[in-house]
């Protein structure tokens, strides 16, 4: 049998996770489908080769990411087994799981498993260092996701489905306009990534990341109309050329969820 993985991965815990999963099942893995990659994003045509399909990504606002839609929602399912998993930092997945089963089922996936794993937080950096589960996902947290992909393999054998209640988009038909997206909304609140010229090695590793194409390939400026504050740029950068300012009421409401560990959550 074979698995394949498709991920949005920002800040790349989630691709950590998911291969991880994929390749504890023991099956032929399949190369995966990085969401992440705007390139991929357009050409992508919905056709996934294998037997079990494992979709994920970070979790924004307790939902999909509003770049992750329009590739998910031209997958063909076709009968195939999908495993739904999330990655948050920290807060709460809210419904993502329950979203995501939705989607996948009414494009005729079936659903074999699913699970909700922690990662640090993409906004953990300077001010925010004590917050939003920093240097997740750690050995047991990988561990775990290699186990459940295990017993996802055992499951394969006699497959039912999981018992995961589908739920509509927590955005609706919001996803259609742009300015409710999230990422969108955060812009009133957060400034972009910010340039350090004297620090910069021009090793273009902010360029690469980006996932909406906002890094401006001469100049390493971050377009502010564009950034939707994924902070790829920022995780990536060696020589911290790429930094970010958080107003104090982001800091506060980080600060004030961010040091209670929170495990996993498997469902099979």
């Amino acid at each position: 049998m074979k698995v394949q993985c498709i991920y949005y991965s920002a800040s790349r815990t989630t691709q950590r996770i998911l291969d991880k999963v994929a390749e504890g099942t023991g099956m032929m893995v399949l190369p995966a489908v990085d969401i992440t990659n705007p390139k991929t994003r357009k050409t992508f045509d919905g056709k996934m080769d294998a037997d079990l399909v494992i979709v994920g990504s970070a979790v924004y606002e307790g939902s999909i990411p509003f770049i992750a839609m329009e590739p998910f929602l031209k997958l063909e399912g076709k009968g195939k087994w999908a495993v739904p998993v999330g990655v948050y930092g920290n807060r709460s997945a809210e419904a993502y799981i329950s979203e995501l089963s939705k989607l996948l089922r009414d494009r005729e996936f079936k659903i074999i498993a699913g699970a909700q794993f922690v990662a640090q937080h993409s906004y953990n950096h300077d001010a925010l260092a004590k917050a939003g589960a920093i240097g997740r996902p750690d050995e047991a947290d990988l561990e775990l996701a290699h186990s459940l992909g295990g017993k996802i393999a055992e499951k394969m054998v006699d497959p039912v489905e999981a018992d995961i209640e589908g739920k509509p988009l927590k955005f609706g038909d919001k996803y259609k306009n742009r300015s409710e997206w999230v990422g969108e909304r955060l812009k009133k609140m957060i400034m972009g990534p910010t340039y350090n010229a004297d620090k910069c090695i021009q090793c273009n590793e902010c360029v690469e990341a980006c996932p909406i194409e906002a890094v401006d390939p001469s100049t390493y400026a971050t377009d502010e109309d564009t950034c939707i504050k994924c902070m790829a740029c920022i995780k990536v950068c060696p020589t911290d050329a790429k930094t970010v300012k958080f107003p104090p009421m982001v800091s506060q409401f980080m600060n004030g969820w961010g040091q209670e560990r929170k495990e996993p959550m498997l469902y099979l």
